[in-house]
This record gives C-alpha cells, sequence and structure tokens, in this order.
C-alpha cells in the first residue's frame, strides 16, 4: 500500500531516484573517463553541467504537490534525455561508448511517465536520435557493433514498454484510491 511507502515513492517522486542514480553515473564518467577522452576545461565543464541536469531535476521533486504531477514527471524525463544524448554528443570522438547504455534508462522512464501506447513513440524518438549520434561517431571513426545497437534498441523497446504498463498500472491504482476517497 501506498501508506507504508516512503514520501519520496508517492506519485512520481519515486522517478528522483533514478534521476539521482543517473546524475551520479555521469558525473562518475566525467572523472573516470579513459585514453582518448577529450580533457579541455571546456569539454569538463560541459560533462559537469549534463551530469547536474538531472540530479536539479531530482531534487525539484522534493515539493510534494509536484510529486503527483505527471506533466512535471514529463519535463524531469526530457530533462535526463538532453542530459544523456547531450553527453553522448560531447563524446562523439571518444573510443568509449559506454554512454549509450543509458539511453535504455531514459527510454524506461520515458516510458513510465508516457504510458501505452505513447511509450514507444518516446522508445524511438530517443533511439532514433540515439541512432543518428552513432552515426555520426562513426563518421568521426568510431566502430559500431550492428548487433550491440540491435540490442540495445530491443532492450529499449523492452524496457519502454514495460515502463508504459507500469505506468498504466499506477494511474489505475492511483484513480482507485480516489474514487475510495470519494465513495
Amino acid at each position: 500500500s501506498t501508506q507504508d511507502a516512503p514520501d519520496g515513492a508517492v506519485g512520481w517522486g519515486w522517478l528522483a531516484l533514478i534521476r539521482l542514480a543517473l546524475a551520479v553515473t555521469l558525473l562518475v564518467h566525467v572523472f573516470a573517463s579513459g585514453e582518448g577522452v577529450d580533457r579541455s576545461a571546456g569539454h569538463r565543464a560541459a560533462d559537469l553541467t549534463l551530469g547536474l541536469l538531472p540530479l536539479l531535476a531530482a531534487a525539484s521533486l522534493a515539493p510534494v504537490r509536484l510529486r503527483s504531477n505527471r506533466w512535471f514527471a514529463g519535463l524531469g524525463a526530457g530533462v535526463d534525455a538532453l542530459a544523456v544524448l547531450g553527453a553522448i554528443a560531447l563524446h562523439l570522438g571518444d573510443p568509449d561508448r559506454t554512454l549509450l547504455a543509458l539511453v535504455v534508462l531514459v527510454q524506461a522512464e520515458v516510458g513510465a511517465v508516457l504510458g501505452l501506447p505513447w511509450s514507444v513513440a518516446g522508445w524511438a524518438g530517443l533511439g532514433a536520435a540515439a541512432l543518428a549520434l552513432e552515426i555520426a561517431a562513426s563518421r568521426r571513426g568510431a566502430d559500431i557493433a550492428a548487433a550491440e545497437t540491435a540490442l540495445r534498441l530491443g532492450v529499449g523497446l523492452l524496457l519502454a514498454l514495460g515502463g508504459g504498463a507500469l505506468s498504466r498500472e499506477l494511474t489505475g491504482e492511483r484513480e482507485q484510491r480516489l474514487a475510495e476517497r470519494e465513495g
């Protein structure tokens, strides 16, 4: 029951945990980048900014009235998508392509916020953007593994569909609780 849930888990507040994990992951990537990575001050500053965006979105969920606002949750998911795609774009020439794995996380988040059937549109948009960035990276000499790309797209679709189904359950549960309170 939601009465047993911590305050942060009420409504869409649980997404703050995903944003916090995303911000930590992006920030760890900034400081743990390997060989061949651009370490200029401007590049580092841009990385830090992109790493902090989801953290700021998570912190903004603190007001109780916003935790149950689906539109605000969608805005946060958009910030997360921009942070991940921006970080990937900054590292197009880097040999390390691990940031692409974060696209799958954001596809699941977008699926949960948008619900079915819009989760498929969110998956397609993020997948197309990530694919465009991979093609741009290949033009800079990065190797693109077709099997990895296909697997990432497939897993992203499964997670977006799962998130969409979860969204339906969450909204149905909320509507049921509201009906119980009114009746």
